[in-house]
């Protein structure tokens, strides 16, 4: 009985490390999408949701391979901006500077959207505010509200 558990065991443990190797692998074989399969996606969403015709179909994929292309060129814009940037800082920061930003870059592009999550308000993350004000002048929280002894469920009981 013990044998079989240890095996199994092992053999759950070795199925789950293959598993990580072959989900890394395939996020490195991963490639962005071309214009025209981003404007396909948009289109054949909105017309599985919304049951576009033909022509209402073509329209949108036009619109969406137009809106598409605009935003590649965006994106390839910002990119020579960036690297324009990082030329001109490399020029100015000390060679000891120089190493330091990189690896602040680095850390931040790493930590870049990690955030704590809380059930609330997921978009947010979770930071205790201090209430200064209170805690200066020693005010209470709020007023405290007595309750009759005789209510129950909301209701006011009578006695006769």
């Amino acid at each position: 009985m013990k044998k079989s558990i240890i095996i199994s065991l092992f053999a759950l443990l070795f199925s789950v490390a293959s598993f990580a190797q072959d989900a890394g692998q395939k996020i490195a074989e991963r490639k962005a999408p071309s214009v025209e399969q981003i404007a396909k996606r948009r289109a054949d969403m909105q017309r599985k949701t919304l049951g576009l015709n033909d022509g209402q179909y073509q329209k949108l994929y036009k619109l969406y391979l137009k809106q598409a292309k605009q935003q590649k060129a965006r994106m390839e814009q910002m990119k020579k901006e960036q690297a324009k940037t990082k030329d001109q800082l490399k020029k100015i920061f000390t060679e000891e500077q120089w190493a330091k930003y990189e690896k602040m870059q680095k850390r931040a592009k790493f930590n870049r959207g990690k955030q704590i999550r809380r059930p609330g308000n997921p978009a947010q993350p979770f930071r205790p505010t201090p209430r200064p004000a209170l805690q200066k002048e020693g005010i209470k929280k709020g007023p405290t509200i007595d309750i009759p002894q005789n209510r129950k469920n909301n209701m006011v009981i009578e006695k006769k």
